[in-house]
């Protein structure tokens, strides 16, 4: 059970972590508009509040 959990935790962890990365690579590659120049794209600023605190 907690081998279960700990794997759980640590796909999560990877997952946001990505996550983060290909925000950053996408503003500093122009992929996407960076206004503010805080290295997270601005539409993703609005779609996803809850992790760009």
């Amino acid at each position: 059970m907690i081998d279960i959990l700990l794997i759980a935790v640590i796909v999560v962890t990877i997952l946001v972590m990505i996550f983060y990365w290909y925000a950053k690579y996408s503003a500093k590659s122009g992929f996407s508009v960076d206004e503010n120049n805080n290295q997270i794209p601005d539409s993703w600023e609005k779609k996803f509040k809850i992790f760009f605190k």
